[in-house]
């Protein structure tokens, strides 16, 4: 590593940091095409002009781009006593222990009786809502879904979860959230519970013991009491990747069983990692780019000189935050890294090769690469001109130049996102792993 990017990492210079980002972001932006991007914008910056002029496309976008903020998403949790309605909550919201505030507190054998709302600590309008279970001498089927502590219709999504088998109650709760067409799903949890005692039988009755044996059985089980409900996961609160469980899956059909500004909301929140939910977000934060470019070409027709650098740095250097943000790489993220592998921050930038490290969040740092991208990019915009926009040929450069520059920085936060994630869940393996080793008897 260089004296200048040791210099950079510990001092935190925005102007190594500068001309990283320079270097950086114009060795990946060489790959980039954008003349799809200006072709595409051009139509629908000359309708959306016509009808609502620059105000109201700028105004407009933005409120595309981040309404998300501002939605409500209320999850109730519902089932029985003791079936791990809070270990889930907080698995959910981030694992969450019991040193930080809102905290669901797990192993309270009495039955609930009050709902309580758990705000997830990164978005305060997620709220998840642990809810007394039906069937119950205070909650009978009868009141069930008129009793106010219950308040039936506030909910976007239901959960509704069992440790051991699902029964009549909940099959019927089902039915009445299935009649209001809200999504819910079923979740079985303590698998590892019952693969532990299978276990601890097989031994003793010297018989091989085979987890997914006890998986596919617990999944039958819920099928066969169930009927012909899809939408089951099984689960373990302690370990959410386990192997050949169902909280990745789980996970995506939250996602998925939201309206579109909701599902974005939810994927925004949650800070958890797989594989497929990293693409997820990847995938999400790629469609906001086209957006952003709108933005900038709208600032790029001012007719006033330097307005639109100042704009575009302002906006991407923002836009960079998010992703940093939204892919597990701000950083607060890479000294949580740093600390669970106990390796300063520049070792571990140079052993995995994280080049996003380099990148600046800085207006400085970005318009310093704009200026470089904006001079490859005016030849292939001239042709692509707006002509219903004051200043065309600047609206169209701002649009392709903030494209290029996203897509570039994109690129480069997502391969690091990769390996970070490819760290973490490798580490979080070997410590269970080891954990077994050392929970393990003479001769097992």
């Amino acid at each position: 590593m260089s004296d200048a990017r040791k210099k950079e990492l510990h001092s935190g210079s925005d102007e190594v940091l500068d001309d990283q980002t320079v270097k950086l972001i114009k060795s990946r932006a060489d790959k980039e095409d954008i003349n799809d991007e200006c072709s595409s914008v051009k139509a629908s910056l000359e309708e959306s002009f016509k009808k609502h002029g620059v105000k109201g496309i700028s105004a407009a976008i933005k409120d595309k781009m981040d309404n998300w903020e501002n939605e409500k998403l209320n999850i109730a949790v519902t089932g029985r006593s003791g079936v791990g309605k809070s270990s889930f909550i907080n698995a959910i919201r981030g694992d969450i222990d019991e040193s930080q505030p809102g905290y669901a507190t797990v192993g309270n054998n009495e039955c609930t009786k009050q709902r309580k709302a758990y705000p997830h600590p990164n978005n305060k309008l997620l709220i998840f809502w642990d809810l007394p279970g039906v069937g119950t001498d205070t909650f009978p089927r009868n009141t069930y879904l008129k009793h106010p502590e219950i308040r039936f219709q506030m909910y976007d999504m239901f959960i509704i979860m069992a440790c051991d088998r699902f029964t009549q109650d909940e099959s019927w709760l089902a039915e009445e959230i299935k009649k209001t067409g809200r999504p819910y799903l079923f979740v079985r949890s303590k698998v590892d519970a019952q693969i532990d005692s299978d276990a601890i039988r097989k031994r003793k009755a010297m018989k091989p013991h085979n987890p997914l044996t006890v998986i596919d059985e617990i999944r039958e089980d819920c099928k066969q009491n169930l009927g012909q409900e899809k939408n089951i996961y099984l689960i373990n609160n302690n370990d959410i990747f386990s192997t050949n469980l169902d909280f990745e899956k789980l996970f995506l059909h939250l996602v998925d069983g939201f309206s579109e500004l909701k599902s974005e909301a939810f994927l925004y929140s949650i800070h958890i990692f797989t594989p497929e939910i990293l693409q997820r977000k990847i995938n999400s934060l790629r469609k906001r780019i086209w957006g952003m470019g709108v933005l900038s070409s709208l600032s790029g027709a001012i007719p006033i000189p330097g307005t639109s650098l100042v704009a575009d740095g302002l906006l991407i250097a923002n836009e960079t935050r998010l992703y940093r943000k939204q892919l597990g790489l701000s950083n607060d993220d890479m000294q949580s890294l740093s600390l669970m592998m106990n390796m300063p921050i520049d070792i571990l930038a140079d052993k995995y090769s994280l080049k996003s490290l380099a990148l600046a969040c800085t207006a400085k740092g970005v318009m310093a690469s704009s200026v470089l991208i904006c001079s490859e990019v005016v030849e292939s915009a001239v042709g692509l001109a707006v002509p219903v926009i004051g200043m065309p040929i600047g609206a169209v450069v701002s649009f392709a130049t903030t494209v290029k520059l996203l897509r570039s920085i994109l690129s480069i936060l997502e391969e690091d996102a990769r390996i970070v994630l490819k760290l973490v869940m490798s580490h979080t393996m070997n410590n269970m792993q080891n954990d077994v080793d050392i929970n393990k008897k003479p001769g097992e």
